[in-house]
């Protein structure tokens, strides 16, 4: 492995628990759906859910997890990829709010986000390049 890319994999693991741990607060126990990043793709979807007449589904801290745990590993392959399953991805994003909007432009995509699932859970990451990645479970 070069050193160049040792250190961007360095630099995306310390930015990986600088988010996971809530470094912004100085928590180390804060879950994910208190996460800043995460919240803001809610409110995202929530706010483009009541647009529709769509109820609000409930931000799940194990549907969280799931898009986290994904988020993580498109951003440490600094590559999008769907997993398959109940979930949407996206990078190239500069910011969650239009990350969801481009899932809500996509008729595949926005399927999942107005959808009639009652739980939702949201992951975000940048990679060592500097590429946000976002995932988003739904069930």
């Amino acid at each position: 492995m070069t050193k160049m890319k040792l250190r961007g994999v360095v630099l995306c693991l310390v930015a990986s628990a600088a988010i996971l741990t809530g470094a912004d607060s100085g928590s180390t126990t804060k879950p994910l759906t208190e996460n800043k990043l995460i919240q803001r793709m809610y409110a995202s979807a929530t706010n483009h859910r009541g647009r529709t007449g769509m109820f609000n589904q409930k931000l799940d801290e194990t549907l969280c997890n799931q898009a986290q745990a994904w988020s993580n590993n498109m951003a440490n392959r600094n590559m999008m990829y769907h997993g398959g399953g109940e979930q949407v991805v996206g990078s190239g994003y500069g910011s969650p709010e239009a990350c969801v909007q481009g899932w809500i432009n996509s008729p595949g995509h926005r399927m999942w986000v107005l959808g009639g699932n009652g739980r939702c859970g949201f992951g975000v990451q940048r990679s060592w390049s500097g590429q946000w990645y976002y995932a988003g479970v739904f069930r």
